[in-house]
């Protein structure tokens, strides 16, 4: 199926450079220059998006990568705190999701990373935790950085 799409390419190129040789010919009949005009236009469009996916897709690659890189920067400046705040507070789920190493946080997949960061971040903005963390210097604007790259990784 994609050597029958590449050949169809391939002979729409073919037409375009005919078409475009012989512009002067089909200026005289406002219907085939329209029809050229129009054909020529749609066929720049599906020669531009050839190949554009995989450029996209190599950026989104890079960026996302980067954006994980700086959440595993940023995440131990909370996980260390969050998870004296959870032992000082007995509440097992938080203990759990804030004594994660970076070992196992690398290991995750795209979306659970996402989930495990985004559930520590919720965690630290509970109105228990929040002021017992605002005591070690990590408040909202504190925390802005990490919530901006977990944003960037989302979109990514």
């Amino acid at each position: 199926m994609e050597q029958f799409k590449e050949d169809q390419l391939v002979m729409c190129g073919r037409v375009m450079a005919f078409v475009a040789e012989h512009k002067a010919a089909l200026a005289p009949s406002e219907m085939a220059a329209g029809q050229a005009a129009a054909a020529t236009a749609l066929y720049e469009k599906v020669a531009a998006a050839r190949g554009g996916t995989a450029k996209r897709t190599s950026t989104l690659t890079a960026t996302a990568k980067a954006a994980r890189a700086e959440l595993l920067d940023l995440l131990p400046a909370l996980l260390g705190p969050l998870a004296r705040v959870a032992a000082r507070l007995a509440d097992a789920d938080l203990q759990a999701a804030a004594t994660l190493s970076g070992k196992q946080l690398r290991k995750l997949r795209p979306l659970a990373f996402i989930g495990v960061v985004g559930s520590v971040l919720g965690s630290a903005a509970r109105p228990d935790v929040a002021p017992e963390l605002a005591k070690q210097g990590l408040t909202a604007p504190a925390l802005q950085p990490l919530a901006d790259a977990l944003a960037a990784f989302r979109t990514a």
